[in-house]
């Protein structure tokens, strides 16, 4: 599956997005967000058991959930009643994911 991040970094950790783009689709995460789907990837990678909490998005109208997929990870964001898009990475694009993940919260983490 392929993804692609695009970030729009401010001078305040409040106004800083990332943009997750895959099947033709953008879902956006605030600071909080990346921070909450990057707990809830580890939990699924280091137990390979999914986590039974829902990610809910702060600053945008979804919801997601992490499940293990040999080795890697899917996420399927509920973006409505009627539309959901699942995101299912092996264990290369899992580490990928998770990475490029941790640079934007890194990045923006040094904004106050």
């Amino acid at each position: 599956m392929a993804f692609n991040f695009t970030s729009d970094v401010k001078s305040k950790q409040k106004d800083c997005w990332l943009i997750l783009n895959f099947s033709g689709e953008e879902i956006s995460l605030s600071f909080d967000d990346a921070i909450e789907l990057k707990i809830q990837i580890n939990h699924v990678l280091e137990t390979g058991t999914p986590n039974e909490r829902k990610i809910v998005s702060e600053a945008d109208s979804w919801s997601a959930l992490c499940v293990p997929n040999a080795g890697g990870f899917g996420v399927a964001f509920v973006l409505s009643a009627t539309s959901t898009i699942k995101l299912w990475l092996d264990a290369g694009q899992a580490e990928r994911f998770s990475a490029e993940l941790q640079t934007f919260i890194d990045l923006v983490g040094s904004r106050s």
